[in-house]
């Protein structure tokens, strides 16, 4: 219940959940304003292993350098190849791969003691969050 976390949801119909990986998102607003990096390098601070695991698949440079490419050119044409950079524009999963961070299993899989630590790092990492970004 820390103001500016939001854990990853899960459907109403699940009854049991298995994590590999446990992501999560962070709100800047709540940690004044700090970036993704400087937010899981201040919990990494405190110990825990936090990683950066989600990127923004419409940003990759391989999309770009396909459309870009003699054979996409030869094989569509510039009002479909440009259609789609227009419809690879995707303002709402640039924002979620910029907020998204996560816990791997060897964190998860710790006792309740571990869970609590994290919840207290993040607990401290936004108190002191003017830090951060200073």
């Amino acid at each position: 219940n820390v103001p500016g976390i939001l854990p990853q949801a899960r459907y109403a119909e699940t009854t049991h959940q298995n994590y590999w990986w446990y992501g999560f998102r962070y709100d800047p607003k709540h940690f004044n304003g700090a970036t993704r990096e400087q937010f899981a390098k201040a919990v990494k601070a405190e110990g825990i292993g936090i990683s950066n695991y989600s990127v923004a698949i419409n940003r990759e440079p391989f999309l770009e350098a396909n459309l870009s490419s003699r054979g996409y050119q030869r094989i569509y044409s510039k009002e479909r190849l440009d259609r789609y950079r227009k419809e690879n524009q995707c303002p709402h999963n640039d924002e979620v791969a910029a907020t998204n961070l996560g816990f791997g299993h060897p964190t998860l899989g710790g006792p309740r003691k571990d869970m609590d630590d994290i919840v207290e790092a993040f607990s401290k990492v936004q108190k002191y969050s003017d830090a951060l970004v200073s």
